[in-house]
């Protein structure tokens, strides 16, 4: 099990791809609402479904093997990545997709709270601005000990000497939910 990164991310959109996108976005997190899974990432920047079908390591049956080497080669020529999880880690910056915790809309932004495995999804931000986002985020990595604000592309980055192992999550609270 990875570290979780807790996170809140806050999104307005500034043209029109961007507040479709932003429609998108809303209808996705509704539906994590209701126990129906969460596909936040993929819906702001999708994986490519064949690389979910190729995994690194060893089969033992050399029919097998051989098969899943074929699509990891293939994946690579077509996409650059041999599965999803290189796509993942490289383009999302984690290597799943994202737990959800709540949103809730504040006037024209979109304010998201979710746990990132490891780190905070940067591929995911760069590619939210891409669209036309601004973007505010916060997060937190309790385990490695280290939290930041992030900015329109500028990642402030802190360790936190506060945590202890009597700390509760609320102590955090403050460090990651400012919006």
């Amino acid at each position: 099990m990875p570290n979780w990164c807790a996170n809140s991310l806050k999104i307005t959109p500034t043209n029109e791809q961007a507040k479709t996108m932003l429609a998108k976005i809303e209808a996705v997190l509704e539906a994590a609402k209701n126990n129906e899974g969460i596909k936040l990432f993929d819906t702001i920047h999708p994986m490519p479904e064949e690389l979910m079908d190729a995994v690194k390591g060893s089969f033992g049956d050399e029919d097998k093997q051989a098969e899943n080497e074929a699509k990891m080669e293939a994946n690579t020529a077509k996409y650059g990545y041999p599965t999803w999880y290189e796509f993942a880690c490289t383009e999302w910056g984690t290597k799943w997709d994202a737990t959800y915790d709540w949103h809730e809309k504040r006037g024209d932004s979109l304010v998201i709270y979710f746990d990132t495995a490891w780190s905070p999804p940067m591929g995911i931000y760069q590619k939210l601005m891409d669209i036309g986002f601004d973007v505010e985020a916060t997060y937190c990595e309790q385990g490695i000990g280290y939290a930041g604000v992030y900015r329109n592309g500028v990642d402030d980055e802190y360790q936190v000497n506060f945590y202890n192992e009597e700390a509760e999550e609320e102590d955090f609270d403050d460090v990651i939910k400012f919006f």
